[in-house]
């Protein structure tokens, strides 16, 4: 929660704390939120609880998986399709961020699949 101390009521309006709100970089400190419950269309009772890294890493699996040019997220109509989709507490990352975030899990896959290599019987060869 962020700790700044902001005015109101008076002489001051409240645009200033849309603002502040909008571009406050604590107000997404935590990787995860706090748990949304609804129904399903049968009747029962769901829970979700949402998770920056997970969008993020689900973000990378899509543009990967669907051949999707890393310029996309940067579109405003793509970000704002991403907002009011998924909410106001997924923050899409940037084309460079998205690039980084896919290197990495590129990087941890690649340790997965040598691992698995590792354990099967005879020769694998990997550089």
């Amino acid at each position: 929660m962020c700790k700044d101390l902001l005015a109101f009521g008076g002489t001051s309006g409240t645009s200033h704390l849309r603002r502040h709100m909008e571009r406050c970089t604590n107000k997404n400190s935590s990787a995860v939120s706090e748990p949304i419950v609804g129904r399903t269309p049968n009747g029962g009772v769901y829970y979700f609880t949402f998770s920056q890294v997970v969008a993020r890493r689900e973000t990378v699996r899509y543009f990967v998986q669907e051949d999707v040019p890393f310029n996309k997220i940067g579109k405003p109509s793509f970000r704002r399709w991403i907002r009011n989709s998924f909410g106001p507490q997924f923050n899409p990352p940037c084309r460079n961020t998205l690039k980084n975030d896919v290197i990495k899990v590129f990087n941890e896959e690649q340790v997965g699949l040598k691992e698995l290599f590792k354990s099967i019987p005879g020769k694998v060869s990997y550089i």
